[in-house]
């Protein structure tokens, strides 16, 4: 008996030292995020994460990951939910992997990468059956995957997921994310223009909303606003966003404007229309704006506007054109990176399958999954193009209206020759890059750079000119903070003195070696690679995902020296230039 007694408390203390009992600070922490997520915060920020356990540091994780999403801070990383993930999943008694899963979803959303957010969220829902499972936490994956598939215009699939979410929620009574599934229906019913349908869906929750949650009211409002709008009842339209725009905040401001703007202009009431489209573009933070420009240079608008005011908006309107190509381009490359990445996870899921039965269902349903993700892309890659044709056209547009309000000039300026890094590119490259003389000294250029690299020479350390500048203390004050240097800093001047200042000849050689072809994200990335930082602090610095980086040097590779090499050569030629 006494052996046996103590073979038992050994093996009580072995589970308490191995399992852990969790630190009472972070289970209040716990209790605390569904109250106060920011307070849980501070409070997680007041712990030494040094001195908890291993036990302790995983539920850490996990509660910093919880708080955050709570919060709706963006999550601009996949470090740490990668690592609470792979810790969940090795202790799924402990029963947080499906929301571990969940929390995965949502980061890889924020991060754009769709296909793999969708993956985790249908391995969620695999581990919270509708039969028994956690129907909070089930109603909550259910809603955002409905929204995740709304943002890739697959608005019929996304609906039977709102739908059941909201069944749930009634269920569980919980009004605040009845509000959410039920606008969220409605704007799906807005998307297909089901115009009837979406105004009652939006009737409905403005009633339920109205009781419980008079905050979300304005959102609402404009909803209402824009289907009205679009039935072509203006006058029920302008009710409503007069009580959006009464009643909207920061938040919600931007897009009341839009909405009312675009009312106002089609009631014929122009001078309202041009106050709210004048306000409007002042935001220069709003994705709204450039409704607000579309507004001001319209036929019917235009000669309520000041020929002096026109010319300028002319200018901004092209530069929030050129700024949206830019980045879609790069949406369109992070879209195609998770899509392969996507494909990766499924493989890696086959092979872990334990009944065959489930997993023939499971194949079948991600085959469907991946189709309609083909689609998806399919769709987004021809409506891109069909969209940078309509903005090219409204690009050639503005360049007529400009040269009939400047009449008497001998012409409209070609914007492209003020571009800022094609100033002063060519010094000693006159004529065509694609010359048979630039062609060979290309050639010599790229054999001298790879024998250097292919040798193992010494490759010199970054400049002390560089390291000791003003402009590269600017960059680590940037980078320690954790803000991106946008494209129109003038900080990129500097730092683009500062390299040719420890490297004249810098800017002649990326050039000629590439052979002109660069774009402006391109020239930054190459900067911040000759001051030696590395990708995942240029993915910071430039404010992009880390796979969009990767995408870009593969890129500049290629242009390089005209064939696929390891992308890690591309940051040692680059240093040597």
């Amino acid at each position: 008996m006494i052996i046996r007694f103590i073979v038992i408390l050994v093996f009580a203390i072995v589970l308490t030292c191995c399992g852990g009992q969790p630190d009472p600070r972070l289970e209040e922490v716990e209790r605390l995020i569904s109250v106060s997520p920011r307070e849980a915060m501070d409070s997680l920020d007041a712990i030494r994460y040094d001195r908890l356990s291993s036990y302790d540091k995983e539920y850490y994780d996990f509660l910093m990951v919880k708080s955050r999403d709570k919060a709706f801070v963006i999550h601009k990383s996949d470090s740490l939910i990668l690592r609470v993930i792979s810790n969940e999943k090795r202790h799924k008694s402990r029963g947080r992997y499906a929301e571990a899963l969940y929390y995965g979803g949502r980061v890889y959303h924020d991060l754009g990468d769709y296909p793999t957010a969708l993956n985790y969220y249908q391995n969620a829902l695999d581990y919270t059956p509708a039969d028994g499972g956690d129907n909070v936490l089930r109603g909550k994956i259910l809603a955002q995957t409905g929204d995740l598939l709304m943002a890739l215009r697959l608005y019929e699939k996304a609906i039977p997921y709102v739908e059941e979410a909201l069944k749930l929620d009634s269920i569980q009574r919980d009004s605040l994310n009845m509000i959410y599934d039920a606008e969220l229906l409605g704007s799906l019913y807005l998307y297909m223009k089901n115009y009837d349908k979406a105004e009652e869906q939006f009737r409905q929750t403005m009633q339920l909303s109205d009781r419980i949650s008079p905050d979300d009211s304005p959102s609402l409002q404009i909803n209402l606003a824009w289907t009205c709008y679009k039935k072509g009842d203006i006058e029920q339209a302008l009710r409503f966003i007069r009580c959006a725009l009464s009643g909207s905040d920061s938040l919600s401001k931007p897009a009341a404007l839009s909405c009312a703007a675009f009312i106002y202009k089609r009631a014929g009431i122009c001078d309202t229309a041009m106050m709210y489209a004048s306000e409007l573009i002042r935001d220069k933070r709003s994705d709204n704006n450039k409704n607000g420009y579309k507004i001001l240079l319209s036929n019917q608008m235009r000669r309520y506007v000041p020929t002096d005011s026109l010319l300028r908006y002319i200018d901004e309107y092209r530069d929030e054109i050129e700024s949206y190509l830019e980045r879609n381009g790069d949406r369109q490359a992070l879209l195609q990176t998770s899509f392969y990445n996507y494909q990766l996870h499924q493989r890696e899921k086959i092979k872990v399958e334990r009944d065959n039965e489930y997993l023939y269902m499971w194949i079948f349903g991600m085959s469907v999954l991946i189709l309609l993700l083909i689609v998806a892309l399919l769709y987004l890659k021809n409506r891109n193009q069909s969209e940078k044709l309509r903005l090219h056209e409204a690009i050639d547009n503005t360049k007529i209206l400009r040269g009939m309000l400047e009449s008497g000039e001998d012409g409209i300026r070609q914007w492209s020759e003020n571009t800022e890094y094609r100033k002063g590119v060519s010094l000693d490259i006159n004529g065509s890059i694609h010359s048979s003389g630039m062609n060979e000294l290309r050639m010599r250029l790229r054999e001298e750079l790879l024998s250097i690299v292919n040798d193992n020479k010494q490759i010199s350390e970054i400049s002390p000119v560089i390291l000791n500048s003003e402009a590269y203390k600017k960059i680590q004050q940037y980078l320690d903070a954790g803000k991106p240097i946008v494209a129109k800093n003038r900080l990129w001047d500097e730092i683009e003195s500062m390299v040719i200042e420890s490297s004249p000849e810098f800017k002649q050689r990326l050039y000629l070696l590439t052979g002109s072809d660069l774009s402006t994200f391109d020239y930054h990335l190459a900067l911040l690679i000759k001051c030696g930082f590395t990708p995942t602090n240029v993915s910071v610095l430039i404010g992009k995902a880390k796979n969009t980086i990767s995408y870009h040097r593969g890129e500049l590779v290629l242009k390089a020296f005209d064939k696929k090499l390891p992308t890690g050569i591309i940051d040692r030629i680059i240093r040597l230039l």
